[in-house]
């Protein structure tokens, strides 16, 4: 897959909801997301939609759709399994996959006539590494580094008795607070959470 190059002002534009269109915006906004059953909808909707992108500034601008949308942490974490399940099982030759993010929102498991088709299970899994990889790039955009890894790794040092890490930690705070990424931090958040069910669903496909 190829990733998109984007820099730091791009980034900070799509927070802002500026110079980002997505095919999916039209659907996001026509939905509440207060109930399963708005969700099963949208993941209906998102099935009928042809391919699309989900890169570093699609996902920041899509998150900053559902922003004032989305009201909790729960609904936000379905909100992102639902999404990266629709993008990760769009490719896929079975049609069979495209009822899968809606089926997960009752069952968070793979039908078991899918679970036998690894090659397929595996591509889910790679386009859901891919969305990962694309948070990364927004952080790398905006600040040349991933500041959350930064940090957990700063953290350990100094845990670990490394003083000097208490001064990068230090100059990591004063970096963050020049460039604020609050959407690109709950995308983050939103995503490593909406996810986990996700990739225990593939665990158990391929260990059967």
């Amino acid at each position: 897959m190829s990733h998109e190059v984007v820099g730091k002002q791009q980034v900070l534009n799509a927070e802002r909801g500026i110079g980002v269109t997505h095919p999916l915006f039209p659907i996001i906004e026509k939905h509440t997301f207060s109930s399963k059953e708005d969700f099963k909808v949208f993941a209906k909707e998102i099935a009928e939609v042809g391919e699309f992108s989900l890169g570093p500034l699609d996902l920041i601008a899509i998150w900053s759709k559902q922003k004032n949308i989305i009201t909790t942490s729960e609904k936000a974490y379905t909100f992102a399994r639902t999404l990266s399940l629709a993008y990760a099982v769009k490719n896929l030759e079975n049609p069979e996959w495209k009822k899968v993010p809606e089926l997960f929102l009752d069952k968070p498991e793979f039908p078991a006539g899918l679970r036998k088709d690894k090659d397929a299970v595996r591509q889910v899994r790679d386009r859901i590494n891919y969305l990962e990889e694309m948070v990364n790039e927004g952080y790398f955009a905006a600040y040349g580094f991933n500041p959350m890894q930064k940090a957990t790794e700063l953290v350990n040092r100094f845990l670990k008795g490394d003083e000097s890490a208490r001064g990068e930690l230090e100059d990591l705070r004063k970096k963050t607070e020049e460039v604020k990424t609050p959407l690109l931090d709950q995308l983050s958040e939103n995503l490593a959470n909406g996810i986990g069910p996700i990739y225990h669903a593939i665990e158990e496909a391929l260990e059967e």
